[in-house]
């Protein structure tokens, strides 16, 4: 079973290695991605958020299809043993499962934050984590309790020395 605790051993063990980290989402899960990004960097992990950049985001969708804008980010830039965490409550979003199947196909470290019954990312990501079923902003609620959750975790380890 896949717990908070399991996904923030992964994203410590990440920044120990030197791997980076990077979020995802559309509408409110963009938002959650943005706030966990800014969450992790506050306590010193290498995090981007590939919702964040708007003139970067607008070109890929005109020029290339909005399915396109979070792989093509990554593509770059995302190294073996790097972090794509996609938060999704339908888990359905088709730029968010293109961006999901090109990180594993470079052994990276997928982790999705889902709702319901986690949708198509539910089998691509190696780490899911669904809600129970509930409405789409009960969902997000449970997203960020469990960024805080993880954020308050690897802080916690952090003052440890672990």
């Amino acid at each position: 079973m896949i717990d908070l605790d399991m996904i923030a051993g992964l994203l410590c063990q990440a920044h120990a290695d030197g791997c980076r980290i990077y979020v995802m989402g559309n509408g409110g899960s963009a938002a959650a991605a943005d706030h966990f990004v800014c969450d992790l960097m506050k306590i010193g992990y290498p995090a981007f958020s590939l919702t964040a950049n708007v003139p970067l985001i607008t070109m890929l969708a005109n020029d290339y299809g909005y399915k396109n804008i979070f792989a093509m980010q990554l593509e770059p830039v995302l190294e073996p043993g790097d972090i794509v965490i996609a938060i999704s409550t339908s888990g359905n979003s088709p730029n968010v499962v293109k961006a999901v199947k090109f990180a594993n196909s470079i052994d990276a470290i997928t982790i999705g934050f889902l709702g319901w019954t986690g949708g198509k990312l539910k089998d691509w990501v190696k780490y899911p984590m669904t809600t129970s079923p509930m409405r789409n902003l009960t969902a997000e609620d449970w997203h960020m309790i469990w960024i805080h959750e993880i954020c308050r975790n690897l802080q916690s380890e952090d003052k440890n020395g672990a």
